[in-house]
C-alpha cells in the first residue's frame, strides 16, 4: 500500500487549481463582460416633477412600470377639493399647475431614494452567451443561446460561439486536473507518467484555450450585437462607449492563475519526491506530512 504524502506545495497547488477554475467559471456564466452606459428612461427619477403638477397623481401612476397605485393614492390626497382646492393656501398653487408642499417633497424624495439604484446600478451588459437589458423599463437578463449553438448569428455572434466552446473545453480540462491534484497525495503516477507532469501540462493547455477564447470574444466586439450596446465607435478589440465589466477582469485573473497552477505542479512534484519524504517512507510511515 502506498504512502499518503501531504506537502505545503501540494496543498497550495490544489487550492490554486480550484480557485482558478471557479474564477473562470464565474466569469463565463456572468453577463458582465461589456457594460453599457447608465440607463435613465425618465421614470422614477422624474417623480419630483410630477408631484408638482395639478395632475401629478395620475402622471406618477402612469409612469410606474410596476402598476403600483401611487397615482390613485397621492392623487386622492393632493387633488382632493375638500382639502386643497377649498380656498386655502394650497388653492392658488395647485390650480396653476405648479404647486408643491412639504409633504409632496417628502413623498418625492422617498420614492426616488427607493428606486434610484434601479437606473444607476442596473446597466445594460453582455457576456459570453447572455445579456441584460431594459425591456419596457424592466431590467431583463436572458441567454443569447436560447436555441442552442444554431441560434441566429445576429443575436449570438459566431465568434462568441467559438469563444464559449473554448472556455467550456478548458473548464472541463480544469475539472479533470482538480481530481488529479487531489489524488496526487496518494497516487503519484498515471499511465507510467508523473501525475504532476500530466496535470500541469493539461492546465497549460486549458490556459491556452482560455486565452484563445478571450481573444476571439474581443474580436467579436465588431459585430452588430455590440454596436447596438456600445455605439458605432466599437469594433474588434475596441469597447466604444462601453466599459469592461468585472467578469472580464475575473476571467483574466482566472487565466493567470491557471498558468501559475501549471507551473506550481512541478514544484509540488519536487516536494513529493524530496529526500526527506523518501526517508520517512523507508522508515515505514504511511502518512507523510511536510508542512
Amino acid at each position: 500500500m502506498g504512502a499518503v504524502i501531504i506537502t505545503t506545495r501540494g496543498i497550495l497547488w490544489v487550492v490554486l487549481t480550484v480557485i482558478s477554475t471557479i474564477l473562470v467559471f464565474t466569469a463565463v456564466i456572468t453577463p458582465r463582460w461589456l457594460v453599457g452606459a447608465t440607463r435613465n428612461s425618465g421614470g422614477y427619477r422624474d417623480a419630483s416633477i410630477s408631484y408638482g403638477r395639478s395632475g401629478y397623481g395620475t402622471n406618477y401612476g402612469g409612469n410606474s412600470p410596476y402598476g403600483i397605485p401611487y397615482g390613485s393614492q397621492l392623487g386622492d390626497r393632493y387633488n382632493n377639493g375638500d382639502r386643497y382646492n377649498s380656498g386655502g393656501r394650497y388653492d392658488s398653487g395647485y390650480n396653476n399647475g405648479w404647486g408643491r408642499d412639504r409633504d409632496a417633497d417628502r413623498y418625492s424624495s422617498h420614492y426616488n431614494s427607493i428606486y434610484s439604484d434601479y437606473y444607476t446600478d442596473d446597466k445594460p451588459s453582455v457576456g459570453l452567451y447572455n445579456r441584460c437589458t431594459y425591456i419596457n423599463n424592466l431590467y431583463n437578463c436572458a441567454s443569447l443561446a436560447s436555441e442552442g449553438w444554431g441560434n441566429n448569428s445576429g443575436v449570438f455572434p459566431v465568434s462568441w460561439k467559438v469563444s464559449l466552446f473554448f472556455f467550456i473545453v478548458g473548464l472541463g480540462i480544469m475539472c479533470i486536473t482538480i481530481a488529479m491534484a487531489v489524488m496526487s497525495c496518494c497516487v503519484q503516477h498515471c499511465f507510467k507518467k508523473s501525475i504532476f507532469t500530466l496535470a500541469g501540462w493539461l492546465q497549460n493547455v486549458a490556459g491556452v484555450l482560455f486565452v484563445l477564447g478571450l481573444l476571439i470574444y474581443m474580436f467579436g466586439w465588431g459585430t452588430k450585437r455590440v454596436e447596438r450596446l456600445c455605439g458605432r465607435d466599437s469594433g474588434s478589440f475596441m469597447t466604444g462607449e462601453c466599459s469592461l465589466g468585472w467578469a472580464f477582469y475575473t476571467a483574466i485573473i482566472g487565466i493567470v492563475l491557471t498558468f501559475i497552477s501549471g507551473c506550481l505542479s512541478m514544484a509540488a512534484q519536487k516536494a513529493t519526491t524530496s529526500d526527506q519524504v523518501s526517508k520517512k517512507i523507508e522508515e515505514g510511515e504511511t502518512l507523510v506530512c511536510l508542512l
